[in-house]
């Protein structure tokens, strides 16, 4: 199903990906040293066996701490890392020896990994005509993985794709040889371009910005131009589309749904817990359709709310009267519907006993 992307610029970078005009994603860009994806010159500063991990010098004032699974490193060796997850506090960034080069249509890997397709590319022989183009175009020591923009590009498209890439790693490792530790060997694209590399299918969304350099970007490789639109009109671009006030809601701890019930939304230190209230709408007369109303509506706001605030960790949702199989049936056919774009590693516990529903969602970095 396509998907309209929404881009400003003024005031501050903004993105919001729009799907049948329910906000979906929200991300604010921001620019950071020592990023998710940078890839820096590192050099092993301690060997800490018991964690099976090393500790690397990146040029931060924090240590880099980089697992292994094996004993490779010795103290002072020189080696190529990416950032997975960023300095917290006192607490180091997270690295990685595998590195990732991201393009519009495939990753290429430097590492072990298998050469593969993009779960969510489901048709068998486009899958296998995939996989082989990523056999043909690999290297030793690299493996490459189509995405799912793929689906709709030409081989062509693909195949120029991967050689960039592949371009990328080269210059990589000839700057590698030349530069001292902490040197930044590639900077990740902004957290806009990175967004909008994952989440954009040129074959099929429409990217609606207010920023000429970034319409001028995608202008060129969009071949449908009609996908493309400049903003030019003097409104804020998320106001005159209305996205302004869906926005907000995201500092809200009660929204409200169209049935008259709504969500308290509660953080903790443990968890976040969604709680689910039938509100204004008490009819009586006929609950079990009101219960399943107002359930299958917070359904699918608990699971829009989750993605615009990237919450992350243990989530619970107290659905009302969730003891009912056929409301839970509901309630969780809802719930996996919207969250099936998510881009974010998520498991669905399910209802307890105690008709709780519960889901574990990966922290991804961003703060909600």
């Amino acid at each position: 199903m396509s998907k309209i992307c929404y881009v400003t610029m003024k005031n501050k970078q903004e993105m919001v990906i729009e799907n049948n005009k329910l906000i979906t994603e929200y991300f604010t860009n921001r620019e950071k040293s020592f990023s998710v994806d940078t890839i820096i010159k590192g050099k092993i500063q301690s060997l800490a066996p018991s964690l099976n991990a090393v500790f690397v010098n990146i040029g931060d004032e924090k240590t880099g701490y980089l697992p292994v699974k094996e004993k490779k490193y010795r103290i002072g060796d020189e080696l190529i890392v990416q950032i997975k997850k960023e300095r917290v506090d006192e607490k180091g960034a997270t690295l990685s020896d595998i590195i990732y080069l991201a393009g519009q249509y495939a990753v290429v890997g430097k590492g072990k990994g298998p050469c593969g397709v993009s779960s969510k590319i489901t048709d068998v022989d486009i899958r296998n005509e995939l996989k082989q183009l990523a056999d043909e175009y690999t290297r030793d020591e690299y493996f490459i993985v189509i995405r799912t923009n793929a689906l709709h590009a030409s081989k062509e498209d693909i195949k120029n794709d991967i050689l960039q890439l592949f371009n990328q790693f080269d210059h990589i490792i000839d700057q590698f040889h030349n530069v001292s530790t902490g040197y930044t060997l590639y900077q990740a694209d902004n957290y806009l371009m990175k967004m909008l590399k994952k989440y954009l299918d040129l074959g099929l969304d429409t990217l609606i910005t207010d920023d000429i350099d970034l319409y001028n970007h995608y202008y060129k490789i969009i071949k449908d131009k009609e996908n493309i639109k400049l903003y030019t009109k003097e409104y804020n671009l998320f106001d005159y589309y209305n996205i302004t006030p869906q926005l907000n809601t995201i500092s809200f701890k009660k929204i409200w749904l169209k049935s008259g019930g709504y969500l308290l939304i509660s953080y903790t230190e443990a968890m976040t817990v969604i709680d689910v209230n039938s509100g204004k709408n008490t009819n009586t007369q006929e609950a079990y359709d009101t219960f399943l109303q107002t359930n299958i509506e917070a359904a699918i706001e608990s699971a829009r709310q989750i993605r615009l605030r990237n919450i992350g960790g243990i989530i619970i949702i107290d659905f009302i009267k969730s003891e009912n199989k056929s409301i839970q049936k509901a309630c969780m056919k809802n719930f996996k519907a919207v969250m099936d774009n998510d881009k974010v590693q998520l498991t669905i516990g399910g209802f307890t006993k105690l008709g709780i529903f519960e889901v574990i969602r990966q922290k991804s970095g961003r703060a909600q």
